[in-house]
């Protein structure tokens, strides 16, 4: 669905501008006082599993898409993220992909 918006210099000149793409977040920084990937999904899943038919009604609808985008940092040279089967079997149930961007500190 498009979204349309005017400002002052748009009215000034009679153009609308129609905004064709747009992104929300449901974030959990600042809510989850942890460094675990794990909690933070935990947190996530509990927030969309109450919500799994909207979830999936907005999945049904023409160009919209979701995934979860984690980042994680380390100081170290390997290791990263470790997700448990039970979280797993949730995303998949809520058809989400996650994606992880790693950063790597040295």
């Amino acid at each position: 669905q498009s979204v349309h918006y005017s400002n002052a210099s748009s009215m000034a000149s009679g153009i609308e501008r129609v905004a064709t793409k747009s992104f929300w977040e449901l974030s959990s920084e600042n809510i989850v006082k942890s460094q675990n990937a794990r909690e933070h999904l935990d947190w996530l899943v509990d927030k969309l599993e109450k919500e799994t038919e909207s979830v999936r009604s907005l999945q049904r609808t023409k160009g919209v898409s979701m995934y979860v985008s984690c980042s994680w940092w380390s100081s170290g040279d390997s290791g990263g993220p470790t997700l448990y089967p039970k979280q797993m079997r949730a995303l998949a149930e809520l058809n989400l992909e996650i994606s992880f961007d790693a950063y790597f500190l040295y």
